[in-house]
Parts: structure tokens; sequence; C-alpha cells
């Protein structure tokens, strides 16, 4: 049950915590008490939390080239949308390449998209793991890794053959 208190004109029921901090009440996230040998927590904040997103980065070309109109490499791109929650806003959110290939990443705030891109070339593969960290404005502890995997890949094939890469079997073993 929350309590309440005198707002000035009524009594108001308390949702959140809060602190004068000299202008307006301040919703109160980090209070402290000296427990004799150290500070403990009066109660926890609320965790941070990534929300909304598709949990990974994928593109795939499949080209067939009995005309020579494949390239020889392809431009892949996929974006995901984040929400966070939690912690004290506003966030910061950046993301890097944790496992894998180099990528260009983009982070973008107001439309709160992150997006992959990469060259792929023929036959060739690009997967690993983008490491997305977002920080509330209390700083650490409020700290949080999210880790997405993506796979950008190119399949080429030569008038429907598969691709040129695949291993030939021995005579002996042909059927």
């Amino acid at each position: 049950m929350a309590g309440t208190r005198w707002n000035g004109s009524s009594w108001a029921n308390i949702t959140t915590k809060k602190r004068w901090n000299g202008t307006t009440w301040a919703d109160l996230t980090i209070a402290k008490r000296w427990n004799g040998s150290a500070w403990v927590d009066l109660f926890a904040a609320i965790p941070l939390a990534l929300g909304n997103t598709t949990d990974n980065f994928t593109d795939t070309l499949s080209c067939d080239n009995p005309t020579g109109s494949c390239p020889i490499a392809d431009t892949q791109s996929d974006s995901v949308v984040y929400n966070v929650s939690g912690g004290t806003s506003p966030y910061t959110v950046t993301a890097v390449v944790a496992d894998g290939p180099p990528l260009t990443i983009v982070v973008d705030d107001p439309t709160k998209t992150i997006t992959a891109s990469t060259s792929v070339g023929r036959n060739d593969s690009k997967t690993g793991e983008i490491k997305v960290t977002v920080t509330d404005s209390a700083g650490t502890p409020a700290v949080v890794d999210f880790f997405l995997p993506f796979s950008f890949t190119y399949v080429y094939t030569e008038g429907g053959e598969g691709p040129p890469f695949e291993p030939e079997l021995p005579p002996a073993e042909q059927q």
C-alpha cells in the first residue's frame, strides 16, 4: 500500500520516492543510509532495460549469374529499433563490434535506431556480435550491455550450379 503526503492543497498518494531539489520535487532513484560500517541502498534503482528490438542484424543476397549481372560485392545493412526504460533518463546508447569483422555502426537516438552495414564479396559471409551499451544519466552502476548477433551473407551462383567455392567430390565419389 502506498503512503500519502500533503502536497500543499490535498493528500496525494506516494507512488515514487521524491526529494526537494530546491526548485521542485524530483524522483529519488538512489538513496543510501549508513549502517555503521558501509552505505547501503534504501531501495533499489529501477534497472535499465533495452526493449522493442529485433534480436539480430541480418541481410542476405542470393544472386544467380546466368548473364553476368551479379555484383562483385554487395553493400548490406540492417537496423534494429530500441527502447530504453528504467534507470534515470536521459540515456546514452553506444554500439560496437564485440566479435567479428569491422562494420559501420550508426546509433540514431532521435529515431531509436541502430544500423549496421558492411560490404560482402561473392560467397562470403560476415558474422559476429554487436555490443550495445546503455548508460543512464546517473552513470555507474546503471550501465547495461546487450549483445545482438549479426550475419551478412552474399550467395553467388552461376547458372543455378551452386556457389563456385563448394568442394568438388573426387571422381570415385561422384554419382
